[in-house]
């Protein structure tokens, strides 16, 4: 039976004694623990259809309140609503917001002692909503199974569902188990999937491997409009970094392909004169957590990291998301760069690529076909001269045409892309060598430096215009 009603499963009576309606109640809730007045645009969907038991495969931006789609149904339904999640980071930042809000949840990570399983049953007892959290990994634990079957489950939830697919962004073998696992344990308990990334062809892997039966798909779109992308090609990317952080202030993370590059780049910036913290996978738990909190807790301005870094960090005040490694693939740079922004204001996703950078992707990406592929499709996209948002977005299925007016492309605050090698070549020949015609930038550039006015690349890198403007209109209205 669905509950429609309070957060302790109750029903609550409308003006003419009826139950309220589905949406005034989630509307309540939302208003109640999240002191939001409306919802985000595809969360509404999402929630109702959720609430009334209905499978769903939902697709919402990075930063667009994914968390909430599954928080506001688990509270209608009443009971207890099992969240599969990837990282134990993840779990423990859900768990702490829920708590922070007067929710009960738990997480069950790692080696988890018996008084953990009488924590969820106690919880279980009090017929109050509650929500339990576990890796995929615990599925096929026993006595994670003997302790569901004295729980009353009724909402079932796959965050990042898109690691479900051996096509997507970060394949977790173990979400394959979450299909079997429902049929034979949950078979009547609805589920939602939610991810941020998905190509159609990992939306019909996540429909088959999770046993979604006849499901909701709600897809929002994949463009984040108050991010601005650039790419920009460096010989020197050290001094168009410095320029960007110059130019744009507040949070920023730097991403680079390998530890070895995390290292020697928060070495350089610091140099540079930046507070700066360094995360990734060859640092020691402690490590890692010591610098994460001291960047969330804006300690130091700039995060340095490889991709080890991000998934469930919510700062929402990240104002630059560079590479300067080559992201493993569109959806990776797609996440990584959502991480700016998330409070609605403008933010910079800028990739800066250069040789090494490349070199390091390809020998990362071996002789696998699909690893190449995705390599590939980067690259492109690093040397496409149409509007990088359209580019974007096409890959995740969203075909509009579009010109956004914001990317380098689009406004004309680029350097026309020449391969760094043919660069070289021109220098010491004089001549455009296999890219053809000397570019107009090329040109200018070399006349600008032997009259003293220098190239567009050599000046101070600053946001367009309609973002200054709009920042002085916050800045007027907060004061």
């Amino acid at each position: 039976m669905v509950r429609t009603g309070r957060a302790d499963g109750g029903r609550r009576p409308g003006p003419a004694g009826e139950p309220e309606s589905l949406t005034n109640i989630a509307l309540s809730l939302l208003r109640t623990y999240w002191r939001y007045e409306a919802f985000r645009p595809g969360q509404e969907p999402v929630v109702l259809a959720s609430a009334v038991g209905r499978d769903v495969l939902a697709l919402l931006a990075t930063g667009t309140g994914k968390s909430a789609c599954y928080q506001i149904p688990g509270l209608i339904r009443g009971g207890a609503t099992l969240v599969i999640s990837p990282l134990t980071a993840l779990i423990e930042d859900q768990v702490a917001g829920l708590l922070g809000r007067g929710i009960p949840a738990i997480g069950l990570v790692g080696q988890v002692a018996p008084i953990m399983y009488q924590s969820v049953l106690g919880l279980g007892r009090a017929a109050k909503p509650f929500f339990l959290f576990v890796a995929p990994e615990r599925l096929k634990s026993r006595a994670f199974l003997r302790l569901l079957s004295r729980l009353d489950v009724r909402l079932l939830v796959a965050d990042e569902a898109h690691c479900v697919s051996e096509w997507g962004l970060s394949f977790r073998p173990a979400y394959r188990s979450i299909g079997a696992f429902r049929r034979a344990v949950l078979p009547h308990v609805p589920l939602l999937a939610l991810t941020a990334t998905a190509t159609p062809r990992v939306q019909r892997d996540m429909v088959r491997s999770l046993a979604l039966h006849r499901p909701v798909r709600i897809s929002g779109s994949a463009n984040r409009p108050n991010l601005v992308y650039s790419v920009f090609d460096e010989p020197e990317p050290l001094a168009r970094l410095v320029r960007v952080l110059g130019a744009v202030p507040g949070a920023a993370v730097v991403y680079d392909s390998t530890r070895r590059g995390v290292e020697r780049w928060a070495e350089r910036l610091a140099l540079a004169g930046y507070t700066v913290a360094k995360y990734h996978g060859g640092m020691r738990p402690g490590e890692r957590e010591r610098s994460q909190r001291s960047w969330m807790r804006a300690n130091v301005r700039i995060m340095v990291a490889t991709n080890a870094f991000g998934m469930g960090i919510d700062k929402p005040d990240v104002r630059v998301v560079a590479h300067v490694g080559m992201p493993e693939s569109l959806a990776a740079y797609y996440q990584e760069a959502g991480r700016g922004g998330r409070d609605g204001r403008p933010a910079h996703a800028v990739l800066i690529r250069t040789d090494e950078a490349e070199k390091d992707r390809k020998r990362l990406a071996g002789e696998g076909r699909r690893a190449r592929r995705a390599m590939k499709t980067v690259f492109r996209y690093a040397r496409t001269t149409t509007c990088r948002r359209e580019w974007l977005v096409r890959h995740f299925g969203d075909m509009r045409s579009m010109s956004c007016g914001m990317c380098d492309n689009c406004t004309g605050r680029h350097e026309p892309y020449v391969p760094l090698g043919s660069q070289r070549r021109e220098r010491r020949t004089g001549r455009s060598g296999s890219v053809g015609r000397e570019s107009r930038a090329g040109r200018e550039g070399r006349t600008g430096r032997e009259g003293n006015a220098g190239r567009e690349g050599n000046r101070p890198w600053q946001e367009p215009v309609w973002i200054q403007e709009r920042r002085a209109l916050w800045e007027h209205e907060r004061s």
